[in-house]
């Protein structure tokens, strides 16, 4: 009986040791959303507050963030979707943006969020600098947001 007391042991204390070594840091997809939610404000208060600091802690590669003209004066939430796999998302974003002294409203952003280090980080892709540009239609990669902040 000590015998398979022990073995019970080894083998819950296993599965538990994978468990928790699963990439996934053991959270939940609703965990992750709640993850993803906090970062999205995160981002949306650094982005109106021009806190470029703070934006580089959301990025994936905080280095290719730069300071920009447009300000962010509202943002509005539109979706937050979690992609199957639980390592991407995707959030959309309704803005007014002031630019060069001009206000626009309604203006849309989408934001590609890749699940790294155990928490959601912005992943910017190559793509046109101005919110307004055509984009590129042989290319098959989203836009991400913030488009203006790219150098």
């Amino acid at each position: 009986m000590k015998k398979y007391m022990v073995c019970l042991l080894m083998s819950l204390l296993s599965a538990f040791l994978m468990a928790a070594c699963s990439g996934s840091g053991g959270l939940t997809m609703a965990d992750k959303n709640v993850l993803l939610s906090q970062r999205l404000d995160s981002y949306i208060i650094a982005r109106q507050k021009t806190d470029i600091k703070k934006m580089r802690q959301i990025y994936l590669e905080p280095e290719k963030v730069r300071a920009t003209t447009i300000t962010v004066k509202e943002s509005t939430i539109v979706s937050i979707k979690i992609a199957d796999d639980g390592l991407h998302a995707e959030t959309r974003l309704l803005n007014k943006i002031q630019v060069m002294g001009f206000t626009f409203a309604k203006i849309p952003t989408l934001i590609n969020w890749v699940w790294s280090d155990n928490n959601w980080f912005i992943e910017m892709q190559e793509s046109s600098r101005y919110p307004f540009a055509k984009p590129k239609s042989n290319s098959s990669s989203k836009s991400t947001a913030p488009i203006e902040e790219q150098k």
